[in-house]
């Protein structure tokens, strides 16, 4: 499996963000939410990532020569002090995953996160390679042509009980 590109470069400020096109909402208490953060590499700008909320995202990690840690963007915002942060859920890989020998699941699997509330992360360890993770609603139907890059959700993974789990049907939502 390929591995994600370098690190990006993020907007400065408010006004920066928004020249990108990225619209923002300001809290009483000084944080600043938007939907849309554009990315890029401060090497090349015309390497870009649109990352918006609900979103799959590769997020680099301290496992160094391991492939990126995976989320589901939850939130984006920028704290007063002016950093640029996301909340996400993470989804889990099988091989990361102590799985009883009855569970099987193909390679481009991953298992969304339940359990936890989601992690806040530095926007600046999102990587600049675009990631795609659909739901998949039927778990005969396996199509995941694009690989290394895409892969697909059908079940969920609970952290504080390690246990894996169908997605409940009433949930269900396409990425």
């Amino acid at each position: 499996m390929g591995y994600p590109s370098r690190r990006p470069w993020l907007p400065r400020d408010l006004r920066d963000a928004r020249q990108h096109g990225c619209p923002t909402r300001t809290a009483e208490d000084g944080f600043v939410e938007g939907d849309t953060l554009i990315a890029y590499d401060p090497d090349d700008q015309s390497k870009q990532l649109l990352v918006v909320k609900g979103d799959a995202v590769y997020l680099s990690g301290a496992r160094k020569g391991q492939p990126a840690e995976i989320g589901l963007v939850d939130s984006l915002f920028q704290c007063p002090k002016g950093f640029f942060w996301l909340t996400c859920n993470w989804f889990w890989r099988p091989e990361r995953l102590k799985l009883g020998d009855d569970v099987d699941w193909h390679k481009q699997e991953l298992f969304l996160q339940t359990g936890a509330d989601p992690d806040e992360n530095s926007v600046s360890a999102i990587e600049l390679t675009k990631v795609v993770v659909s739901e998949l609603s039927d778990a005969n139907v396996v199509d995941v042509t694009e690989a290394p890059h895409t892969f697909f959700h059908r079940r969920t993974f609970d952290v504080d009980a390690q246990t894996v789990s169908e997605l409940p049907v009433r949930t269900r939502t396409r990425l």
